[in-house]
């Protein structure tokens, strides 16, 4: 900026103005911005209530063990076809599409997110380990619905409602991403047999750096949501966490010690769960309590 004014021989404010008026122009508009978000949020609800019906009287929706029971020899139902397929070109499209929508902080975590979900897909599928796939895409979907029906209403200026919502999602995120999630991954590396398919240490892989992204960004909601809660307000305008955005990255932190949070967050979050099925030891809630004050 100080390069700028002795340049085209402005003040330092008329240029941050014309900055602003210039980002404005680039912007999607607020119908834009709801339009996406309602149209994410009417295919997440479509998909995690279509799953569920599907995987109702499926063994592996309530028994995780029940993915690997009897593999390789799965069928493959009408219903678990149409979820794959559907699924994967949902994803393919995101991967896509997500270079002409509003671009976002975490763009490239996104980016990441949408191309490990569609290869993981695409492993499971190939190889015959369909029932894994299933059980995460219902997982990851219920969380996305409250996520993008509370922009939906933000948007659209329902703040009230937009507050319960906020609320729902930030317990569901926990209860699928944080919980029912590490249990799958855990399942998946540690009770599963040896040798069951040639490319299961790439599908461990997948799982694990999603468990990575899901721990990133919860570490990213849950300080937006205390940033939200120390300030009295749920709804932060656009403005204000431009602001906040601007704060936070003036605090750097260098790549080495961002992945060591990163991995020991999702260590003791995996211990704090996978504990309940392992050996019982007589410290264990003494080991229990470590782990979640850790």
């Amino acid at each position: 900026v100080v390069g700028l004014v002795k340049q085209v021989d402005l003040t330092e404010r008329q240029i941050e103005r014309w900055w602003r008026l210039r980002r404005a122009q680039d912007k999607p508009s607020t119908l834009e911005k709801f339009c996406e978000a309602s149209w994410k949020c009417l295919y997440y609800t479509y998909s995690f209530t279509y799953g569920t019906i599907i995987l109702w009287d499926k063994p592996w929706l309530w028994d995780v063990k029940s993915c690997w029971y009897g593999y390789p020899h799965h069928s493959i139902d009408n219903g678990i076809w149409w979820y794959f397929s559907v699924s994967m070109a949902f994803y393919f499209s995101l991967t896509v599409t997500q270079f002409f929508e509003t671009r976002r902080k975490d763009f490239w975590q996104m980016f990441a997110h949408h191309i490990i979900t569609l290869a993981m897909l695409v492993m499971s599928w190939l190889s015959n380990f369909h029932r894994l796939g299933t059980l995460i895409l219902v997982i990851h979907d219920c969380a996305d619905i409250f996520l993008e029906s509370g922009k939906s209403l933000k948007y659209a200026k329902y703040h009230k409602i937009c507050d319960y919502v906020v609320v729902t999602f930030l317990v569901t995120w926990v209860a699928t991403r944080l919980v029912f999630y590490p249990r799958v991954v855990y399942g998946s590396i540690f009770e599963a047999e040896i040798e069951m398919f040639p490319l299961r240490n790439v599908c461990h892989i997948l799982l694990v750096a999603l468990l990575c992204l899901h721990v990133f960004w919860s570490y990213m909601i849950f300080q937006m949501a205390y940033s939200s809660v120390s300030a009295g307000q749920v709804d932060l305008t656009e403005r204000e966490i431009e602001r906040w955005w601007r704060l936070r990255r003036a605090q750097s932190i260098d790549n080495g010690v961002w992945w060591y949070y990163s991995v020991s967050i999702a260590s003791y979050s995996s211990l704090a769960v996978t504990q309940f099925f392992e050996t019982r030891r007589k410290d264990f809630w003494q080991m229990f309590a470590h782990h979640i004050i850790t």
